[in-house]
């Protein structure tokens, strides 16, 4: 039963974006509390396994002792959703069974189950960008109810939204998945035909930040692999080159021949709009000390400090978790988590934990992610599961690998 309770939870995650939800008027925020619910029935069953992970175990009451705590103090609707988003990933985890057992078939089973919902997302995720920016709007809206359209909107600024809300939001996952394509042992033809479809979605998405971060990093990989990887013969290492340079074609095509990603090239990677409101965000700290941080503020008291610096919205989330549950929460919350991750990691490369890391957190930082939505971080580890060395040779068939 905690399986296939797993598998609807896994499902609904990857499928039903909010995008999805809006379609259908069904209360994102109430949507995933009610899965967030549903989790703690295998949540439970699996307390054995979770229990022994003690960085995990930390970080699973750290986060539960806080939200209790935010919750009894401040029971405004704002604060309900900030807590949502902190317990979010560690429960959903939690309700997952034990990633470290290789060889058992029924956890090789569900793992591979896993693996086949991740790639069917990720594929429809990125050709529904396509699609969309090929016939000019979007097929559900920005969360249902607003509609983007190049005929309203100009070619240069049309932004796809595909299954997951604002762009950005859609960018931050399809980087993560591009971010572990790239470092997997997928075969070359394989690997670069699905970060290449990645990239053109991230074109259609129009986030700039994304477009130059995932070129940037396409580029950090290819220098690892051609002048220090020495674990890689060369003729995988020439089927990389060569995979590397037809995706950059066609991302030159796309991007200087049909105009996709244009507001890179029209605005730059730094304007006066949204990327200035990152900036200014950070005048919080001309005006207060960093001691009036230090504890969780209401979301009233936060809107009234925002209020009065002309802020309405932060766009950056660690400002945002500073802001509303405090610096001594933040440095608390990442120190946990980075003891998780560095548990999680444990097999990984050296390069290959700091390349997957990187992606997520520069794309991270760059829009309200974490500090309000728990679904990239959980997207993060789960990935950070799928692609552990020995668990990725035992769910993904021997014929599509190096």
């Amino acid at each position: 039963m905690a399986l296939t309770i797993d598998k609807i939870i896994l499902i609904c995650l990857i499928f039903l974006g909010s995008n999805v939800l809006g379609v259908f008027n069904i209360d994102e925020k109430l949507f995933h509390a009610m899965l967030l619910a549903l989790a703690i029935i295998p949540c439970t069953y699996y307390s054995r396994i979770w229990k022994q992970n003690k960085p995990f175990l930390f970080l699973f009451l750290f986060v539960i002792i806080f939200a209790v705590y935010r919750l009894y103090t401040d029971r405004g609707e704002g604060t309900r959703a900030s807590m949502l988003a902190i317990l979010g990933a560690p429960i959903l985890f939690s309700a997952f069974p034990d990633y470290l057992k290789y060889n058992r078939i029924k956890n090789v089973s569900f793992w591979r189950f896993v693996m086949t919902i991740v790639l069917l997302g990720y594929i429809l995720e990125t050709s529904l960008a396509i699609y969309e920016r090929l016939i000019g709007y979007n097929v559900f809206g920005w969360r249902g109810d607003i509609v983007f359209s190049e005929e309203e909107m100009g070619e240069i600024f049309y932004r796809c939204t595909s299954l997951y809300g604002h762009p950005l939001g859609n960018a931050l996952i399809i980087t993560i998945a591009m971010s572990f394509i790239l470092i997997s042992k997928l075969k070359p033809k394989i690997k670069f035909l699905l970060w290449g479809l990645g990239y053109i979605s991230i074109l259609c998405f129009n986030t700039r930040g994304s477009i130059v971060g995932n070129a940037l990093f396409l580029t950090i990989y290819l220098i690892y692999t051609i002048t220090i990887n020495k674990k890689m013969n060369s003729s995988t290492k020439y089927s990389i080159i060569l995979g590397a340079i037809v995706s950059a074609i066609m991302g030159y095509i796309a991007i200087f021949y049909y105009g996709w990603g244009g507001r890179l090239l029209e605005m730059g990677l730094f304007d006066d709009s949204s990327a200035q409101v990152r900036v200014d965000a950070w005048i919080l700290f001309d005006y207060y000390d960093i001691e009036s941080f230090l504890f969780p503020h209401s979301y009233i008291e936060a809107d009234i400090i925002k209020s009065s610096l002309g802020l309405r919205h932060l766009e950056n989330p660690w400002l945002g978790i500073i802001l509303y549950n405090g610096l001594f929460f933040l440095i608390t919350y990442v120190s946990l988590y980075f003891m998780f991750f560095k548990r999680l990691f444990k097999t990984y490369s050296l390069f290959d934990k700091i390349f997957v890391s990187g992606a997520f957190l520069l794309i991270a930082s760059t829009c309200n992610t974490f500090d309000t939505d728990f679904f990239g971080l959980f997207y993060f580890i789960l990935l950070s599961v799928l692609f552990i060395p020995n668990l990725y040779g035992n769910i993904v068939d021997k014929k599509y690998l190096i």
